[in-house]
């Protein structure tokens, strides 16, 4: 692959992954963060 199309051609669909991914684990990190203190807060009363 590398001798035919380039070293390049190994990262041809990175950016459009990246930009699926980031927001996917942003919102998932964000998500976990609000979620983990209120269930914390739920159930230690």
């Amino acid at each position: 692959m590398a001798r035919n199309e380039g070293f390049s051609s190994f990262f041809k669909g990175l950016v459009p992954k990246l930009l699926m991914t980031g927001p996917k684990l942003v919102f998932s990190f964000w998500l976990a963060q609000t979620l983990i203190p209120a269930f914390d807060t739920m159930f230690s009363k």
